[in-house]
């Protein structure tokens, strides 16, 4: 499965989504990505498809069963030749009391800050009944076919749905929607199984203020994407505190979680 690391699982993306030519401007400095879909765009970036270092493993009463996973941008010179910035990726993944949690810490080690987008890409596998995606959803974002911003956010009919429950059967596959999450509300998506009678709920912290839902046609099953920033965030015509396109100053630490489990 090594040619699909994105098509299953968890898949750590950083940057999320598409970056159109595979470059943008930060702080002055000129990033070229490298281009992974053609014709001319760069895709989820690469901690997907590289290996990690194991750290830890184990299994506790406190935490469950665990493995701490470690990826170092320094150990990859052919990715600091185009992303000059020595980041650390920590994540705990652990199981204890039927939920899976996932908890992270990215830190810049190096001495210029650097581009932040970060991303998750669950996938929730689906029965064949009809199911409600519940999801706390303030607006939406227009996007285009391959998830490119085309205007501003508005409250939708689509992102009034969601929270109160959209049957997933309106997201055709290949269909995705972009949405901006409520402020001061507990970030929880739920997908409820109607026909089988239980719930999935996901949650994830306030690093997240973007989730892109997707619909993949390779599987049957819907993709709850927790995003740091809006596709292609550094090169879109709005100011960052809209987009999300921000930095990780050196020495800073960025923390992240989440959660799975079924009520």
């Amino acid at each position: 499965m090594k040619a699909s690391e994105t098509m299953y699982g968890t898949p750590i993306l950083f940057p999320p989504n598409r970056v159109q030519g595979g470059s943008f401007t930060f702080k002055g400095r000129f990033y070229q990505l490298p281009i992974n879909e053609q014709p001319d765009r760069h895709l989820h970036g690469e901690l997907a498809r590289r290996s990690w270092e194991v750290v830890e493993r184990g299994g506790t009463e406190a935490q469950g069963a665990y493995v701490v996973l470690r990826f170092r941008c320094s150990d990859h010179e052919e990715m600091l030749a185009y992303f000059p910035h020595p980041l650390i990726f920590n994540v705990t993944i652990s199981l204890l009391g039927g939920r899976l949690r996932l908890d992270g810490a990215i830190v810049n080690e190096g001495e210029d800050e650097a581009p932040f987008a970060f991303g998750l890409h669950p996938y929730f596998n689906l029965p064949s009944g009809q199911v409600l995606l519940h999801a706390p959803a303030a607006s939406e974002w227009p996007i285009s076919s391959f998830a490119f911003i085309t205007g501003t956010p508005a409250d939708t009919e689509r992102a009034a749905e969601l929270r109160t429950g959209l049957p997933l059967d309106r997201i055709a596959p290949l269909g995705a929607a972009m949405l901006e999450l409520q402020e001061g509300e507990e970030r929880v998506c739920r997908l409820q199984m109607l026909e089988e009678g239980y719930t999935i709920a996901y949650s994830f912290g306030d690093t997240f203020p973007y989730l892109l839902i997707f619909r993949p046609n390779w599987s049957e099953s819907i993709c709850l994407e927790p995003y740091t920033c809006l596709t292609d965030a550094y090169n879109l015509p709005y100011p960052p505190e809209m987009t999300g396109a921000r930095g990780i100053a050196p020495g800073e630490r960025v923390m992240f979680e989440t959660c799975m489990w079924v009520e």
